[in-house]
């Protein structure tokens, strides 16, 4: 890249700092050479980023609708649904209540494209409301929960329970869209190197 007239860094960044997602990617930055001084090497130390050294204590539970939202109701598997993700998971060893659940008490694991995607063995499920009472049956992360785990603002629109085509495509992107908290503070890091 240098010799099309960019500086170009990267560094693997983890949104748990921001949010309650274990969410690991790669950013890379490129800035023009003909910036000048304080633009050659991106400063991913800086005080700005200097926040991502401590880490978010939010968890699952912080972004839970509650138990009666429609969202959430509608959200719940289906028994056809769920004997899907048990005959997944039996036929890979593993047990859907230990190794297909989401801790509401920690970090979500990243959430992906394929999120609601009932033969994807990566799809994991809520067995516990934030009130802390046991789910009737598993459930996925509802599109608002999913909204606040990327760190999207509340006033983002989300598709209602009622349209499945919208709210499949919803998942598909929201797994695959960048946390706004994180890509804010690079920014605000790359202004102050072109400033």
């Amino acid at each position: 890249m240098r010799s099309c007239g960019y500086n170009v860094d990267w560094q693997v960044l983890n949104s748990r700092k921001f949010l309650p997602q274990m969410r690991e990617r790669v950013y890379i930055i490129g800035t023009r050479i003909d910036l000048g001084l304080g633009c050659e090497k991106f400063n991913w130390e800086s005080l700005i980023l200097k926040d991502l050294k401590e880490e978010e204590t939010a968890t699952v539970r912080n972004i839970m609708e509650p138990k009666d939202s429609p969202a959430v109701i509608a959200s719940e598997l289906t028994p056809a649904q769920l004997a899907k993700v048990k005959s997944v998971h039996s036929k890979r060893g593993t047990i859907l209540s230990e190794d297909g659940r989401i801790d509401p008490d920690c970090k979500a694991p990243t959430l992906i494209s394929r999120y609601h995607t009932l033969s994807s063995f990566s799809t994991k499920f809520i067995f516990e409301e934030a009130d802390g009472t046991p789910c009737r049956r598993p459930r996925y992360l509802t599109p608002r929960e999913c909204t606040r785990l990327m760190g999207f603002p509340e006033d983002f629109i989300v598709p209602t329970h009622e349209d499945a085509k919208a709210t499949n495509k919803y998942y598909h992107a929201i797994g695959n869209a960048v946390c706004p908290p994180l890509i804010s503070v690079l920014g605000m890091e790359l202004m102050n190197c072109i400033r």
